[in-house]
């Protein structure tokens, strides 16, 4: 077996871990933002679904732990809403944002 890979299992805890909780919780939505802008694995929901007149976008990125999400935005920047499942591939999350879009289409409003 490689030295390279680690098996971690539910129960075990993770010794030495070196993430910067302070530092991830301190960051703002433009911290954020820039950060994927500037990460390769970032793109345009428009390079897998046909883009809207609206403005609002979703982007797809792929987090640290390889997973993938989405978020949606205004044509201004501001994000609208985040995506709370992972999902295992590209073509997963524009699947998973295609069923949402025709959902919004057709769902009722009810009040809480």
């Amino acid at each position: 077996m490689s030295d390279d890979i680690i098996r971690i299992s539910l129960d075990t805890a993770i010794e030495g871990d070196r993430t910067d909780w302070s530092h991830l919780r301190g960051l703002s939505d433009a911290d954020i933002t820039e950060a994927m802008a500037g990460d390769a694995d970032t793109f345009a929901i428009d390079e897998v679904l046909p883009s809207s007149t609206s403005g609002v976008r979703y982007i797809l990125f792929r987090s640290k732990d390889g997973s993938w999400h989405w978020v949606l935005k205004d044509k201004d920047g501001a994000q609208l809403a985040v995506s709370a499942t992972p999902f295992a591939s590209k073509a997963a999350t524009a699947r998973a944002i295609d069923a949402l879009r025709s959902k919004l289409l057709t769902g009722d409003v009810k009040a809480a």
